[in-house]
This record gives C-alpha cells, structure tokens and sequence, in this order.
C-alpha cells in the first residue's frame, strides 16, 4: 500500500495519470490481512517462502496466515513486518488488517520495536536488543490465537 508521499510521486512521474491509479486502486484492495500480505508479496517482489524464512514461525502455520485460514498474533504480524523489511506505516497498516495493536512510541517494548523497524533492523537483531534491555522478545510470545 503506497504511501500519500509515494502516491505523489507517481502523480508527478512520467508515467501519468494511470501508474497513480492502478497504485491506488490495488491498495484500497487489501480489506483483509490475507490480501495485504498478496499486495506486500507482489510490491516488495518476494516470494511468500523466503519470508516465511526470515521469520520464527511454523511453516504450516505461517502459510494459513497467508492464506487467510488462520488468525495472527501481534508478535507474529511483527515477525512477518520484520521478515519483509517494512516501514513503520506498512507495519502500521499490518497490524490494523490483523486486528491487533497499533505500535505505541510510549511502550518501552514497542518503542524498541519501532526503532528496529525505522533503523531496517531483522527479527533476529531485533530480539537480541529487546532481551539486552530486558523486555520479551518477539518471537517469545508468537502462539496465535
């Protein structure tokens, strides 16, 4: 999903009025986790098992994620923002499609996180400064519901 500022660039690109379009219309689509991570995959030209790599999930339960089987955890939607090298609105809008808590700067353990994301930190990085600075890792808490 294109930022305002991306959404921007395109209308001031060459490419003209129709690139602006088919960005917007294909993130207005996502209405669901399942879609967003489809929109992620294709915008970020990755292939939905090299993030499943990247992240400490279950393969078997990270696929019905995907496939919209089976509901995420927040620290499981954070592996997956991690895993795809997010940007703290994308992981903004991960979170809001997996119905979980919005990243809270105030949050010792969130303002972390939000750091890790900002600083292209991955998971692994990650959890060893959340357990440095004594609070629980990502990957700790990733049972889902």
């Amino acid at each position: 999903m294109p930022s305002t500022d991306e959404l921007l660039k395109f209308l001031s690109n060459k490419k003209g009025i129709e690139s602006y379009l088919d960005n917007l219309d294909e993130s207005q689509d996502a209405k669901s986790l399942d879609n967003y991570l489809a929109y992620l995959l294709k915008e970020k030209e990755a292939k939905r098992s090299d993030i499943i790599k990247k992240t400490d999930l279950n393969a078997t339960h990270a696929y019905q994620i995907f496939n919209g089987t089976r509901g995420a955890s927040r620290d499981s939607l954070l592996q997956l923002a991690l895993a795809f090298k997010l940007s703290l609105q994308e992981t903004g809008r991960l979170l809001f499609y997996g119905e979980a808590a919005s990243l809270y700067a105030k949050n010792k353990r969130d303002g972390i996180i939000i750091f890790c994301i900002l600083n292209h930190k991955d998971l692994q990085e990650t959890n060893e400064l959340l357990y440095e600075l004594d609070e629980e890792t990502i990957s700790h808490l990733s049972q889902d519901r």
